[in-house]
């Protein structure tokens, strides 16, 4: 996840992705962990993937179709395709599952690395995935399916365990709440504007639960459908800031565009 210090969801930071400073100062970073969470098996959470770039954890991301994975885009800025590869199926970052290399990149064409706004981007595989009870797709919401304030979501990945921390090696996952856009948007104030194409989750005024870096690109996940992809936030699970995420469902039509 962009932690204003730019956090991507996953236990822990194994490799910081430095972004320059916004128009606001802030520095945004990406990559991440779980806060607050408990270790996962990846069973539960089947669409889940660590995305690897020469060989170490970069970000999350999540399985949409045996050919296609979803993440941020401030995740794939910058990559060397042919040291890109995933690896699914497995609750642990650095073994079991497969590794299967990624043949393309899709970035938002509108993707903005200061305001972090139409943070998505799809991976195409090099080949076909085959589904088990350990590495499935995830279902989407339709266009602009709305999930109300207060429904609990699950964020999942291998991204640091806190703001100082390293990338876990165990799969996390936490369970935060949706956050109304006017709280959200009054927490980051002076930051950063919560656009039509964010959605926020947290414990707003206890902090404890969130991602970090190394989680960015990872899923928010309810009701069986991804909802958001970890994307930005100021610190690790820091009262009063939570965290933000890119609406998939706003994202439904390109999605289809792409993969269809």
């Amino acid at each position: 996840m962009l932690r204003l210090t730019l956090i991507v969801l996953c236990g822990c930071i194994s490799l910081a992705l430095s972004f320059k400073l916004n128009s606001n100062g802030l520095n945004l970073m990406s990559d991440g962990r779980i806060v607050g969470g408990y270790a996962g098996n990846i069973e539960n959470f089947p669409y889940q993937i660590s995305m690897n770039h020469y060989g170490s954890h970069r970000c999350g991301g999540s399985i949409i179709h045996k050919r296609y994975v979803l993440t941020a885009a401030h995740c794939t800025v910058g990559v060397i395709l042919n040291a890109l590869s995933i690896r699914a199926g497995s609750s642990l970052r650095t073994s079991g599952g497969i590794n299967v290399a990624v043949a393309k990149i899709v970035q938002h064409p509108r993707f903005n690395s200061n305001t972090l706004d139409f943070d998505i981007s799809i991976m195409y595989l090099s080949w076909n995935l085959v589904f088990t009870s350990s590495m499935h797709a995830i279902n989407l919401p339709k266009q602009g399916e709305v999930l109300p304030v207060g429904t609990n979501t699950l964020i999942s990945g291998w991204g640091a365990m806190s703001e100082t921390a390293g990338s876990t090696r165990q799969l996390q996952y936490v369970q935060v709440p949706i956050i109304d856009d006017n709280s959200c948007q009054s927490a980051y104030r002076g930051y950063n504007v919560i656009t039509g194409n964010m959605i926020c989750a947290g414990l707003n005024r206890i902090g404890g639960k969130d991602a970090c870096q190394g989680d960015s690109g990872g899923p928010m996940a309810a009701h069986g459908k991804l909802f958001g992809i970890i994307s930005w936030g100021f610190g690790c699970a820091r009262p009063n800031y939570p965290g933000v995420y890119t609406k998939v469902s706003v994202f439904r039509d390109w999605i289809d565009s792409i993969i269809h």
